[in-house]
């Protein structure tokens, strides 16, 4: 084991030529390289997966390792993770057949912001080309270590104007890194030269506000020619090799935590409920609490009106100049500008290649809709599962809604969104269980896994093994054959 430490400080670009020469993948039958796998699907091809397991059962391997809300990924000798450790901001690589630690690299971050205490500056999952990972730490920069530990480059960034954090996570479209920065001002969507760092494009993101999406490419697989984002109230397509806009349509709710999923020529996103009640005018909320008549509602005076006493954690994200009190416009960009009724669960039918047609949404519902977990689209089916639990399936062809039931009657707290191998479902939940399930219309729980720690990391599925990140540790499950 080797750790590496990283002070802050240094020059625009840093690029040295250890690089291994793997060629880039998004994902191949023995890997998990990103976020949810293969182009963000969430559907491996794995077979032979456990469906019972635990913390003393179905285990090949674990570790202890720090919280952090960064999912797995597998490459083609290692798990790697991030992490938020005592201040550092760390990478770690497992052996993916034994478990065997096998290098710990640390940065101390560039700066500090503000940020909602259920996230940090490692939530963000990393992408590997194989060998090779890129790593995004949202106080510090981009990243690039080769399979032994050591820095290929590093890339500093501005701090992110996003108070919940950064959410989307990297990708890789053939040699190409993309990163989406979706964020209060200044939202940019930016192509990396993967051997170098070398910025290749960048493409403001005009009008687009806070998201915690993380793209997908279009048509899926080695030849992908578009990259897709969904954001606050639009979903737009990019030029993979130049990042020039293709087409956007609108119709998203706003401040998506939900990525996309794409297969079959569909995509399917989720916008969390943004309807809510009428909300009350600014004059209305002065009249109830602006003890001091200075025509501003300080945070203290926020929190003391009862409907409002819940905003005390989430208050600084409308506090868009920092003085600690909210004027009249950012009230209405909280309460006003955001309240629409187009959310919910979305299925778009997207053109096919050399086509003239637009993008067209051909299903919506905003009953149960995901607020954080990411749909999957198998077999003709669209799935899409609330954070209670409650999953809906929809037939992709004709937009008809099958089923809606729930998972478990106990309740459920999701986070983590699902995957699916082998013919089975694994929900990943905060609440420490993991349930499998069947696929299809008439599917039904198989089996409910107790891993005694609370999940918010999304499992990897590779090569008969169950790969499971809990707030302490890290797991390889798999069956006796494996």
């Amino acid at each position: 084991m080797r750790q590496n430490s990283l002070r802050s400080g240094f020059a625009l670009l840093v690029a040295v030529t250890t690089l291994t020469p793997v060629a880039a993948v998004d994902a191949q039958e023995s890997s998990w390289a990103r976020f949810r796998g293969p182009n963000g699907s969430g559907v491996s091809n794995a077979s032979d997966l456990p469906a019972e397991f635990g913390p003393e059962s179905g285990v090949v391997w674990s570790q202890s390792v720090p919280d952090s809300k960064s999912s797995p990924v597998v490459g083609d000798r290692h798990v790697f993770i991030t992490a938020e450790d005592e201040g550092e901001l760390v990478v770690l690589a497992f052996d993916r057949d034994t478990g065997e630690l096998a290098w710990r690299t640390s940065y101390t971050p560039s700066f500090e912001v503000e940020m909602f205490p259920d996230n940090n500056a490692a939530s963000t999952t990393p992408v590997t080309d194989g060998e090779n990972v890129f790593v995004l730490f949202s106080t510090f920069g981009v990243i690039a270590l080769d399979g032994e530990g050591e820095e290929m480059w590093r890339l500093p960034i501005e701090p992110i104007d996003n108070f919940y954090g950064q959410s989307a996570s990297p990708l890789l479209a053939g040699d190409t890194l993309i990163l989406l920065f979706d964020q209060r001002q200044g939202s940019y969507l930016v192509g990396l030269d993967r051997l170098t760092g070398a910025e290749t494009w960048r493409r403001e993101r005009v009008g687009r506000v806070e998201s915690y999406t993380t793209p997908v490419l279009y048509p899926p697989g080695g030849d992908a020619e578009q990259v897709m984002v969904v954001g606050s109230t639009w979903l737009d397509s990019y030029s993979v090799e130049t990042g020039e806009p293709f087409w956007a349509i609108d119709g998203f709710g706003y401040w998506p935590i939900s990525s996309p999923a794409v297969a079959d020529g569909y995509l399917l996103a989720a916008g969390p409920d943004q309807a809510g009640p009428e909300p009350e005018t600014f004059e209305a909320i002065l009249a109830q609490g602006d003890a001091d008549g200075d025509g501003l509602m300080s945070r203290a005076e926020m929190i003391g009106l009862e409907r409002y006493a819940g905003l005390e954690a989430h208050f600084s994200f409308g506090d868009v100049d920092g003085d600690d009190s909210w004027n009249a416009d950012e009230y209405a960009e909280v309460f006003v500008a955001s309240t629409t009724d187009q959310f919910g669960s979305i299925v778009v039918k997207l053109p096919g290649e050399g086509s003239d047609a637009e993008p067209e949404i051909t299903w919506r519902d905003v009953r149960a809709a995901p607020y954080h977990a990411t749909p999957l689209a198998l077999d003709g089916h669209g799935y899409f599962i609330a954070d209670n639990g409650i999953m809906t399936v929809v037939d992709l062809a004709n937009g008809e809604m099958v089923r809606r039931d729930r998972v478990s009657r106990a309740g459920m707290n999701l986070s983590a969104s699902p995957v699916v191998g082998d013919g089975k479902m694994y929900l990943a939940t905060a609440g420490g269980e993991l349930y499998v399930l069947s696929l299809g219309a008439d599917w039904e729980v198989l089996a409910t896994n107790d891993l005694g720690e609370p999940m918010f990391a999304t499992p990897a599925l590779v090569d008969g093994r169950i790969f499971v990140r809990t707030s302490g540790h890290l797991y390889a499950f798999g069956t006796g054959s494996n």
